[in-house]
C-alpha cells in the first residue's frame, strides 16, 4: 500500500494535475500542487487500499479532488469540476488506449494488475501517457526546460 502511495498515487496526481493545469494556463504554485498532491494522493490509497471502494472510488475522488481545488487554489466550483472531467478523460484515453493494448500484449488480465503492486503501478503510470504528454508539451511550452535550476519552484506556472 506505501509503495503505491510513494511511487504512484502522489507523484501521478502531481502530474496529471500540473498537465492539466499548465495547459489550461491556469495560475498555480508548484508548491502547493506539491501539497495537494501528497493530500489526495493519501486519500486516494485510503478510498482505493485501504476501504476497497471499487466503482465508488471514482465518484468520491472526484468530490474530494473538487473541493480540494476549491481550497488550494481557489478556483470556483465550475472550474474545479471542469479540471477533475478533463483529469478522468484524459485518464480514460490513457487506459483504454496504452495501458490496455500493453497489458494485452504481455498477456495480463485486470485482476492481476489490481491484485500485484507492480502490475498497477504500471498500469496506472501507462493509463497516464495522456498526462505526462501534456506536462512534456507545458514545460516545452513555458519554456521550463530551459530556465536556470530551480526557478520554477516558488513562481507561477
Amino acid at each position: 500500500m506505501f509503495l503505491k502511495l510513494v511511487l504512484f498515487y502522489i507523484p501521478a496526481t502531481f502530474v496529471t494535475h500540473y498537465g492539466i493545469l499548465g495547459l489550461l494556463k491556469l495560475n498555480f504554485e508548484v508548491k502547493k500542487l506539491a501539497v495537494y498532491s501528497f493530500i489526495f494522493g493519501i486519500i486516494t490509497m485510503l478510498v482505493r487500499d485501504l476501504f476497497q471502494l471499487t466503482g465508488l472510488h471514482v465518484i468520491i475522488l472526484s468530490v474530494c479532488s473538487i473541493v480540494l481545488l476549491m481550497y488550494f487554489f481557489n478556483f470556483s466550483m465550475v472550474k474545479s469540476v471542469t479540471i477533475r472531467a478533463f483529469l478522468l478523460l484524459t485518464l480514460t484515453i490513457g487506459e483504454a488506449t496504452v495501458a490496455t493494448y500493453f497489458f494485452n500484449l504481455f498477456g495480463i488480465t485486470l485482476e492481476q494488475s489490481l491484485n500485484n503492486p507492480f502490475y498497477h503501478i504500471l498500469l496506472g503510470w501507462l493509463g497516464h501517457v495522456v498526462s505526462l504528454t501534456m506536462v512534456i508539451y507545458v514545460l516545452i511550452r513555458d519554456n521550463i526546460l530551459t530556465r536556470e535550476r530551480g526557478s520554477v519552484f516558488g513562481q507561477k506556472a
